[in-house]
């Protein structure tokens, strides 16, 4: 811990860094309609994004619709796309395409106008303290370092230490990409993931969240191999890959073996740990315990509008694990196919896991003027296996055993209103066990709202899902979400925020909570800002799940699972120099209570963040 602060301290007085913009609120708030948040996933979709930016004369209008950005912006951008207006500065970008600073902010975080940059680097560190009745502690230690030369060579590393863990460095990990030497071969060493297809055999993330924007939700993400800097330490690959490009053909291989954290029990896996924690002694003794090796290769034809692919991929282990029916080896063979237009996309995969069965998806959009229209049907056998696969079911973490059909549309009004949803049938193929009714379901989403001018907004999002037994009526499970959330500015450089979060979840019995947040930001002179503010909630059961995001340092999750009765208050102060360095402290506490407590718990807080760019 000292070290670090040293390192913190050292770097504010003398680095230099280039500033960044705040997109951890946009990614998070196209999640929150979801029921299971990981925050080593969500960190994970904003650091691929930060890693592998689009490059504006080489997107197609799919790459535009997978953005985690609002519909109004998302639609501009897509009709700017469509007039092929090949920019060569981002003032130039601006003027043609009509967007303003803000929204510029969030463009270049996502695009980039050329494949050639200048040479860059950043250097990240973390410091979470946390006081728990009277108890300090450092809850959390990240620090991470990147650098990208002129010519495209690409490195870096990642190191955390979680809460009370014995370890200064408990988890460690570097990576390594070249430039495309030859203009043919590109190589990767170190850690990386593998994103393919639909996702349904490999996935760069492996969230299987969806945003209430239908489009985004089937557009598939870019084909690639990309280099991983994130901290979830049993989801990613490790070794080396290499790709081939050669005019529409591009062939690529890689191979990994490392060790995850598993539990092991008279020589049978049980289970994978992802959490990453290493505190007590079950979870040391889990620590590197399962040598993973993996190796598979692509060859894909065609360019980002017309694609076509198979995949192959093989996993083994050392030992039996009882969550892939006791084998010790799978293998698994994929086919993707992409064709799009300006007014039409068509996209899917099919996907065979060896031993186990068989999985598909395919989708259709169709883009006529301002609305886009989406259908999309699914199907996993029960013994498909997803080896790294996004999971495409309504139930997230369930990778088998579903059929389904989605359909959905998005609208762009005129005065900056939008509304977009989607409606998704799901039923089970197989009974969990013998005697036991099938289950089926629908998932019902809409959101809508108004962008105005100077940053003013809301957008309110309802989610409604169902579960029965296919010879019932009455519904064995049942949810119901509505999230909203408005922006209005005050006076120049003051805004002032609100969010309003309702869950409403039935299983075994009712189970409900809501939360209000309110904060002010204030940009201030010489590039300062300041938000404070806070939440009050109330969810006496974790099984309502209530999330709530609250502003926080940046690139970072804010992200509060809110449980029992009680309120939050939040401080975040950010200073950058002359865009050269970017500081960031954020100071936080929680006063709550639940049914089993006998008083109240007091909570205190306290981030640190430096960003270095190099």
């Amino acid at each position: 811990m000292n070290t670090a602060i040293v390192l913190l301290v050292v770097l504010i007085l003398f680095a230099p860094c280039e500033a960044q913009v705040e997109i951890d609120e946009i990614i998070s708030e196209g999640f929150l309609m979801q029921d299971n948040i990981s925050e080593e996933e969500l960190q994970d979709k904003l650091d691929a994004y930060f890693e592998n930016r689009i490059i504006w004369r080489k997107a197609s209008c799919s790459e535009i619709d997978e953005l985690p950005i609002s519909v109004g912006l998302k639609e501009r951008l897509v009709k700017f796309w469509g007039k092929r207006q090949m920019t060569t500065s981002w003032s130039d970008f601006a003027k043609r395409g009509g967007f303003n600073e803000s929204e510029m902010k969030v463009i270049r975080f996502f695009i980039r106008l050329k494949t050639e940059s200048p040479a860059t680097g950043q250097i990240q560190i973390y410091l979470s303290m946390k006081e728990d009745i009277g108890r300090a502690s450092v809850s959390k230690t990240l620090i991470k370092s990147r650098y990208e030369t002129a010519n495209g060579w690409f490195g870096g590393g990642v190191t955390e230490t979680d809460a009370d863990e014995p370890q200064v460095t408990d988890y460690i990990n570097w990576t390594i990409r070249s430039p495309l030497l030859r203009e043919r071969w590109r190589v990767i060493a170190g850690a990386y993931r593998v994103n393919w297809g639909r996702g349904l055999m490999m996935s760069s993330n492996l969230m299987g969240s969806r945003s209430t924007d239908p489009v985004q939700n089937i557009t598939p993400e870019k084909t690639v191999l990309a280099n991983y800097q994130g901290t979830d330490e049993n989801r990613f690959l490790f070794g080396s890959a290499i790709e081939m490009r050669l005019k529409l053909l591009t062939v690529e291989a890689f191979f990994s073996r490392h060790f995850l954290d598993a539990v092991v029990e008279d020589g049978i896996v049980k289970n994978l740990r992802i959490d990453g924690l290493h505190v007590t002694e079950s979870a040391q003794a889990a620590q590197d315990i399962l040598r993973e090796t993996v190796f598979g290769s692509s060859v894909q034809f065609g360019n980002e509008d017309r694609k076509f692919g198979v995949f192959a991929v093989r996993r083994q282990f050392p030992l039996p694990a009882e969550f892939q029916d006791m084998k010790r080896e799978l293998t698994g063979f994929s086919a993707f196919h992409k064709i799009e237009t300006s007014e039409y996309l068509l996209t899917g995969e099919v996907a065979k896991s060896i031993p186990g069965g068989w999985a598909f998806v395919q989708s259709f959009v169709r883009r006529v003027g301002s609305a886009s229209l989406v259908v999309s049907a699914r199907y996993f056998s029960p013994d498909f296996y997803a080896l790294f696969g996004a999971s495409s079911l309504t139930s997230s973490g369930v990778t088998k055993n579903e059929s389904g059909i989605n359909s959905g549309a998005r609208f762009r009004l005129r005065r900056g209103w939008y509304l977009s949803g989607y409606v998704d049938y799901f039923r089970q193929i197989r009974a969990n066990e013998p005697g036991v009714p099938l289950e089926k379901g629908n998932e019902i989403v809409a959101a809508f709202g108004r962008h105005f001018r100077k940053d003013n907004r809301f957008d309110i999002k309802i989610r409604r899902v169902c579960e029965w037994e296919l010879l019932s009526g009455e519904p064995t499970i049942e949810r119901f979400h509505v999230n909203a959330i408005g922006v209005y500015s005050l006076t120049e450089g003051v805004n002032l925020t609100g969010r309003l979060t309702h869950v409403r979840s039935q299983n075994v019995k009712i189970e409900s909570g809501s939360a209000v947040g309110i904060s002010v930001d204030l940009k201030l002179p010489k590039n300062q800002r300041i938000s404070i503010g806070t939440t009050h909630f109330y969810a006496m059961s974790s099984d309502a799940k209530v999330y709530l995001y609250e502003p926080g340092i940046p690139l970072r999750f804010s992200m509060a699972m809110l449980t029992g009765t009680g309120f939050r208050y939040f401080a975040v102060f950010r200073k950058q120099v002359q865009d050269r360095f970017d500081f960031s402290i954020a100071l936080k506490g929680q006063q709550s209570q639940t049914g089993t407590d006998a008083g109240w718990k007091n909570r205190a807080w306290l981030e640190l963040q430096m960003l270095v760019d190099l």
